[in-house]
């Protein structure tokens, strides 16, 4: 979002004519970052950070102005030494991969470093804005994947589990171990710190700074990252409420989004961008490293893709970042129900739909083949049509078409950026935005595109596509094409949401009923592929609609009128600590990512495809009559225990019919170093228990009589570590296996 705000800040600002650089080289924000630098700021704007405005308020004033020592956090590729050319430029290098590089520059020497023969490419995009879809609240899915469902044999211990996000409450006592003599949250980068110790913000490394800091910079206004990192690794403390990986460490990055910018200097706004959030992502890994430990990110942020020509560098960064016992899994959007994608091909004359946003702007980027117009009609009494040619726009000072359009509900200003592919020598990109003094329509807009000779496509950002009966031939828009970025990487594990119950009790003692959809089915605002290059997206599905978690205490200080979601709230260390309802696909990525981590507990080298590989043969179809994989479930829901099972067989457990599921009908216990089989009902036949090393070996078997009901397996004589416990009968919800670890 904010680097598609920052348009409204330059539309009202004369050009001026400077050395432009090479602009084919940058990434939509950098090249935007480098035009605002040539452009004198009136003294208002030096207030606030320029994203957050909402209309077109900038000065028509243009004068002679200092050099723009503002620093952007970017991506380059570069070839050879660039010592240099890094020293020329007074570059901060931040990062190395290979010949990609995260480096800090100021603006008024970005289009120096592009002119360079050396510099391939400069990219950033803009960060991101939080996955909790806040209109649903409601259904406890989480104790199907609480602890006690899981294989006994897994906590995630010995495991790094990464979170970055925002709204952390350091003090909350799910992130100590059970019994509370572990405090399992091991480092802290807060990047809105207003201690300045890294490139953005600040480190806290001990216990005790952990838990004077209290909670990051945004944890009274936000509560986001408590909540996901709860689902995640939360002990649950004393309830049911427990994460996946709770004996998990915690590694925390608390970043920079759309909520939070308040706390950004408007001197630094240009800092916090996708490759500083791929500098978090590099923080956790490294101290994962550090440590020797296996990792595994999650990430429930994201922005729309902004097209393939602004993540090229971000995306193979993250393919060198992962790799053995390095995995990032990151939520898919909730915008499953959004409109958001149509092409107009060639052949077509035109094409077109009606424009809704819930603010005053309007936003969407188009790519092309060819020359085209884009028909913009304003409608009242007196339908006012406006028309811009690509050649117009591409001919235009810094590729940037500027108009206002005089209309009776007041001025429609309509800005629009292109510039020609890095990537596709045949095509140009384009991105557009309109803005307004009331709600994108409240006055009905409509958009065409125009001109047989050429495909177009049409992707929204922060908007929709509707239809309206002043035209009803202008009806295009697919649910499609709506999966954020990061997720949308090849090297990322994608998840998307799924349901399972209607309601829940809050702790007023209140019903409340939000849904229809259950039994696994996927949640409608679930974000849909392809990506935008036309790979399939999501990976994985995963429960994230009416989550229980913890929740940021100081928030719920802050903002008591909120408390209607929280089913409960404890007293502990003097402070009041809820556990509350969330929904989205937020939280769904933690629900995989601490799956992920139970699986590196069993084989700490998985890569991002051995976990891939795990995810097509182990998910389950909850909808069985679509074909998988597909653009709405990806390979299906993921499944702990059959993966589980899968990773153990990579790292060298081979034992010949062992089942991928747990028994339906047999609760397994373990008391010291027995473990209590019980079963749901009298076997009606007899039952043989086999006890596997994870070498294959069979080290014991064990016949139970038919119609009984219980009993107590020793293994007393096997040392400590971790066993595979098969059982065959002809009766088949208590065949299956499980595992076990005795200590």
């Amino acid at each position: 979002m904010k680097r598609l705000l920052h348009l409204i800040i330059i539309i009202s600002i004369s050009l001026a004519c400077v050395a432009q650089g090479q602009r084919q080289k940058m990434s939509s924000l950098v090249r935007r970052a480098a035009i605002d630098q040539r452009h004198a700021q009136h003294e208002s704007h030096r207030h606030r950070v320029p994203w957050l405005t909402e209309g077109g308020q900038g000065s028509n004033d243009v004068g002679e102005a200092e050099p723009d020592r503002r620093e952007i956090c970017v991506f380059i590729r570069v070839e050879g030494d660039p010592t240099a050319l890094f020293g020329e430029n007074d570059c901060r290098e931040l990062a190395r991969f290979d010949d990609i590089y995260i480096i800090s520059v100021p603006l008024c020497n970005l289009d120096a470093l592009s002119m360079q023969e050396s510099v391939q490419r400069i990219e950033a995009g803009a960060p991101c804005e939080l996955h909790t879809d806040t209109t649903a609240s409601v259904i406890n899915a989480l104790p199907v994947y609480a602890g006690t469902q899981l294989p006994q044999a897994y906590t995630g211990r010995g495991v790094v589990v990464g979170i970055q996000d925002v709204g952390f409450d350091l003090t909350h006592p799910t992130f100590y171990s059970s019994d509370l003599t572990d405090y399992r949250i091991r480092r802290l980068w807060d990047m809105l710190s207003e201690e300045k110790t890294m490139y953005v913000g600040a480190e806290y490394t001990t216990r005790q700074q952990l838990l004077d800091y209290a909670h990051g910079r945004d944890g009274l206004i936000l509560a986001h990252g408590t909540h996901t990192a709860g689902i995640a690794a939360g002990s649950g403390y004393d309830t049911n409420y427990r994460g996946l990986a709770w004996e998990s460490d915690l590694c925390l990055v608390s970043n920079a989004v759309t909520n939070d910018t308040v706390f950004v200097d408007y001197e630094d706004y240009y800092k916090y961008t996708s490759a500083t959030d791929a500098l978090g992502f590099k923080y956790i890994f490294d101290y994962a490293t550090a440590v020797g430990k296996p990792c595994v990110i999650s990430f429930s942020e994201g922005s729309p893709e902004y097209l393939d020509e602004d993540t090229q560098l971000f995306y193979e960064v993250l393919e060198k970042m992962t790799g053995p016992g390095r995995i990032i899994v990151s939520s898919a959007g909730n915008n499953g129900q959004v409109k958001s994608y149509f092409c107009k091909p060639v052949g077509t004359e035109s094409k077109g739909a009606f424009l809704s946003s819930s603010a005053k702007r309007a936003t969407f980027r188009l790519k092309a083949n060819g020359p085209f117009t884009i028909r913009t009609t304003y409608y009242t009494n007196t339908p006012v049509v406006h028309t811009i040619s690509s050649a117009q726009i591409l001919e235009a000072e810094d590729e940037m078409y500027a108009d206002t359009i005089k209309h009776e509900s007041g001025d429609f200003i309509t800005a629009v950026y292109g510039y020609p592919s890095a990537f596709h020598v045949d095509e140009q990109a384009y991105e557009v935005l309109i803005t307004h003094p009331t709600r994108i329509g409240a006055v009905p807009v409509s958009i065409e595109l125009v001109g047989a000779d050429s495909q177009v496509e049409f992707f929204t950002s922060y908007n929709i596509l509707t239809t309206n009966s002043l035209n009803l031939s202008l009806n295009a828009g697919e649910y499609t094409h709506n999966i954020n970025a990061p997720s949308a990487a090849p090297a990322v594990i994608c998840v998307g949401m799924t349901c399972y119950r209607r309601g829940y009790l809050n702790y007023q003692g209140n019903w409340m009923q939000t849904i229809s959809i259950t039994n696994g089915l996927r949640e409608p605002h679930s974000s849909v592929g392809p990506t935008m290059d036309n790979r399939m997206k999501p990976d994985v599905m995963a429960p994230g609609f009416n989550i229980i978690s913890s929740y940021n205490s100081f928030y719920r200080e802050r903002n008591p009128l909120s408390a209607s979601t929280d089913v409960k709230h404890f007293n502990y260390n003097g402070r009041v600590y809820p556990w509350t309802i969330n929904s989205g696909t937020s939280m769904a990525s933690p629900v995989v990512g601490g799956t992920v981590a139970l699986w590196l507990q069993a084989n700490p080298t998985l890569t991002p495809a051995q976990v891939m590989e795990i995810i097509s043969k182990t998910s389950r179809h909850t909808e069985p009559s679509i074909d998988y994989p597909n653009n709405y479930y990806g390979y299906g829901e993921i499944d702990v225990y059959s993966g589980l099972v899968e990773a153990l067989k990579m790292q060298g457990l081979s034992v010949e019919g062992l089942s991928h599921h747990q028994p339906q009908a047999v609760d397994f216990l373990l008391d010291g170093r027995d473990v209590v089989i019980t079963f749901a009902a009298p076997t009606a036949s007899v039952s043989t228990i086999y006890v596997y090393a994870l070498n294959g070996t069979l080290l014991a078997t064990e016949t139970l009589p038919a119609y009984q009901t219980t009993c107590r397996l020793s293994l007393q004589s096997l040392p400590a570590d971790v066993y595979a416990l098969q059982i065959n009968s002809s009766d088949a919800a208590v065949c299956g296996s499980t595992l076990v670890r005795i200590q």
